[in-house]
């Protein structure tokens, strides 16, 4: 049977976007949580990773008591056993003002040529992103700002792309590789009942040129 026309009686959208890099706010849209902040009254507790040669003597800041792991690193890259509790207990110094030290073992023939310590810390400053199973992304207003170009004209304008009702993906993959370090977002494209134009999204193209050198007047 051969198809003579096609009527579509409903439009629907989605949007597909990659960020070069991981970025908070792209992060947490997709999480439906929202950013937390440290400060000096309400501190986080978070992970730090350090590593430094043997016998070196760290500074552990804001130390989270019995939170350290430490493991030695051989010059072929392989593993030595982690340090004990005992062991540890051994390197610890005393704590003044919310710092802690702590000594790595002395080197030793054959022995790990560095050493891989781990350690919870309460930090007044810096931020936490959660994505849990129970929240969900809201709607939101997604405004993004583009170049557009004419191929036979050496000149770039500003477009914005406006989608009034944007419902992020909450599924995502987050890549480690040395290769590849994005992250895709993308959602589906609601339609705008509100505002009476029932608008999946807005394209604006000003009159004005992009300045290269990062000046824009849009």
């Amino acid at each position: 049977m051969n198809i003579i026309r096609t009527t579509y009686k409903t439009k629907t959208g989605t949007f597909t976007a990659t960020n070069a890099l991981f970025h908070p706010a792209v992060l947490n849209a997709q999480t439906g949580n929202e950013i937390e902040y440290a400060s000096a009254t309400k501190t986080i507790t978070m992970p730090r990773i350090c590593i430094d040669e043997p016998g070196a003597v760290l500074t552990l800041d804001n130390y989270v008591a019995d939170s350290i792991q430490v493991i030695g690193i051989y010059g072929n890259g392989a593993n030595d056993v982690p340090l004990t509790a005992d062991q540890i207990s051994e390197g610890l110094g005393s704590a003044t003002a919310g710092s802690t030290t702590f000594t790595l073992p002395a080197k030793v023939d054959g022995g790990p040529i560095q050493y891989l310590v781990k350690y919870d810390r309460a930090v007044s400053t810096g931020a936490k992103i959660t994505n849990d199973t129970k929240s969900l992304p809201q709607l939101n207003k997604l405004t993004l700002f583009c170049a557009m170009g004419d191929p036979c004209k050496d000149k770039l304008r500003p477009c914005y792309v406006v989608i009034p009702r944007f419902a992020p993906d909450p599924s995502m993959t987050l890549s480690l590789s040395a290769d590849e370090t994005t992250v895709d977002f993308s959602g589906n494209l609601n339609v705008d009942y509100c505002s009476g134009a029932q608008a999946l999204y807005y394209i604006y193209y000003p009159e004005e040129e992009l300045v290269l050198s990062g000046v824009v007047t849009p």
